[in-house]
Parts: C-alpha cells; structure tokens; sequence
C-alpha cells in the first residue's frame, strides 16, 4: 500500500511540475528523475526483482538509468 501511495504521489508531483514549473528543461528532467524513481519502485515491488539474483537487479536498474539518460539527454540537447 505505501509504494502504491508513494507512486501516485509520485505522478501528482510530475503533474505539478508540468503545470507550473517556468523553466521547461528543469521540468523535463525532473519528471524524467521521478519516472525513474518510480520504475525502480515497480521494479522492486511489482515485480519482485528483490528476490531475483543480483545480476538481474544490476541489468534492471542499468537499463533503467541508460534509458533515463537518453531521455534527458534528447529533450536538452
């Protein structure tokens, strides 16, 4: 229950940003930062990567912040 709680909080506060936050570039990575953080909770929650061998958690969360990255990096170049 508190991660679900935690994830919608999560996506009200990227709701916020989107709608108030002036400066377009801090908005967009800051809703990328929190999209990753919120991947990383599913992904240890949801999807019980906690159990999985290290390996696994290591590609998971590698791919995770490849992809958070090249986000960030294509909307502010």
């Amino acid at each position: 229950m508190r991660i679900w709680l935690a994830l919608l909080g999560l996506t009200g506060v990227s709701f916020l940003l989107a709608e108030q936050l002036a400066v377009r570039t801090v908005a967009i990575v800051a809703i990328f930062l929190i999209a990753a953080l919120k991947a990383e909770f599913v992904i240890e929650h949801y999807m019980e990567a906690r159990a999985a061998e290290r390996h696994w958690l290591v590609m998971y969360f590698a791919w995770v912040t490849a992809v958070t990255l090249l986000l960030v990096w294509g909307h502010t170049a």
